[in-house]
């Protein structure tokens, strides 16, 4: 199993160096000032000899850091088609139809009037990028972003794409949610909803396409539980047992899958941070990796993202 991990600052992602033998890899690059300013990164993803991480300079400038053979560029949304440079792309995976590493599938959203859509990435040789629209995510005027990146998450194969939206209530308490599922190949949206004030779908983890169940962790007014979700086919939604467990909430940057659907890993919120393997079932924690584990003695890195080696 392979990880590649970014940090907050691109000043000091890149490159690949082993932690742990076997189990965890991270990116290093030199400080080059021209990225010092892409301080946030969502979504990202270690797909043949590439390595891509959302950027964004809050205000000004947002698109892709590419990292391969040690060297790091960042296509901008200027260097995007006329139709989707004007959208910020939050979260991504490897699309593994192509070997090459050169596609992706994305989730963008618009800049101004947030709406959501999936898209195929290409970004060849030259760094010229194509897109291609796969499907717009349905929301209504009563669904919500929650704004944590982990409502968008992908099976192992990158096929189909799930987010899951916040349904309140009119005094803004969180009573329910709604899920879709994207089909990469087809382009068809299916549609769920989560009745009975059990709260929002914080994360999720399907382990296969076509799933009639998933495994996710639900979120209503600061109170975080595990459970088994079955999809039904007249587009309801039936939880199972309920376990909660505040340390379920790990902050809003993705949570990814491995290929073998098995397990899971997250970046924990508090500090000082740490990497989370998990059970995609249960959520038990497997393993975690500290800081000190993956940086030794050195000091002021913070991780960003974590993205699933393919």
């Amino acid at each position: 199993m392979k990880f590649s991990l970014c940090f907050s600052s691109f000043a000091l992602a890149s490159g690949l160096a082993s932690a742990s033998p076997n189990i965890i890899y991270f990116t290093e690059m030199p400080a080059v000032s021209s990225y010092t300013a892409y301080d946030f990164v969502a979504g990202s993803a270690s797909c043949g000899s590439r390595y891509y991480a959302a950027a964004v300079q809050a205000f000004i400038s947002w698109g892709l850091m590419i990292t391969e053979d040690g060297e790091t560029n960042v296509v901008t949304h200027e260097d995007f088609p006329d139709d989707t440079n004007d959208k910020l792309v939050q979260n991504l995976w490897c699309d593994s139809t192509d070997p090459s590493g050169q596609t992706l599938t994305a989730v963008m959203s618009d800049t101004e009037n947030p709406t959501y859509s999936v898209f195929k990435i290409h970004i060849n040789d030259d760094l010229t990028v194509t897109t291609d629209l796969i499907a717009d995510i349905p929301k209504s005027s009563s669904e919500l972003s929650s704004g944590f990146s982990t409502e968008f998450q992908a099976t192992p194969s990158g096929q189909e794409v799930y987010a899951s939206w916040v349904v309140n209530d009119r005094s803004g308490k969180t009573i329910d949610g709604s899920l879709k599922r994207v089909d990469v190949k087809t382009g068809e949206v299916t549609e769920w909803e989560l009745k009975g004030d059990n709260g929002y779908i914080y994360s999720l983890f399907a382990k296969t396409d076509s799933a009639t169940s998933v495994s996710a962790v639900l979120g209503k007014n600061g109170l975080y539980q595990s459970t088994t979700l079955t999809l039904n086919d007249d587009g309801t939604i039936a939880v199972g047992d309920l376990i909660e467990d505040r340390t379920l909430f790990k902050g809003g940057m993705p949570w990814q899958i491995d290929e073998e659907g098995g397990v899971g890993v997250a970046i924990g919120n508090k500090q000082p941070q740490v990497v989370e393997f998990m059970d995609v079932d249960s959520f038990e924690v497997l393993k975690s990796l500290g800081e000190e584990d993956i940086f030794g003695d050195v000091k002021n890195r913070k991780l960003g993202t974590v993205a699933m080696g393919r």
